[in-house]
């Protein structure tokens, strides 16, 4: 039984020898990465929304604060669209 297991062993032995190498390949992968860039601060401030005067108010005084919302709100829709123009195309 001795003799069978030393003839194994040495068998074992000689089979890790004569294992061949494992294959090894480099290669370089180009791998597509979002980058995210912070918007300029121009961009994302929010000016204060205009508000009605304090007292007492007569037809010019909203007159005047229709016409400072309208011009409020295409300024951010202005913001808005020049985002839009920063976004990827395609839906990268």
């Amino acid at each position: 039984m001795l003799l069978h297991g030393a003839a194994l062993a040495c068998l074992l032995v000689s089979l890790s020898s004569c294992a061949s190498k494992p294959v090894v390949r480099t290669e370089t992968v180009e791998v597509k990465v979002p980058v995210l860039v912070a918007l300029d601060k121009k961009l994302t401030a929010v000016p204060a929304e205009p508000q009605l005067p304090a007292g007492e108010l007569e037809n010019d005084d909203l007159a005047v604060l229709i016409d400072e919302l309208r011009a409020w709100g295409r300024g951010l829709a202005g913001k808005l669209r020049k985002i839009e123009g920063l976004q990827p195309k395609g839906g990268e």
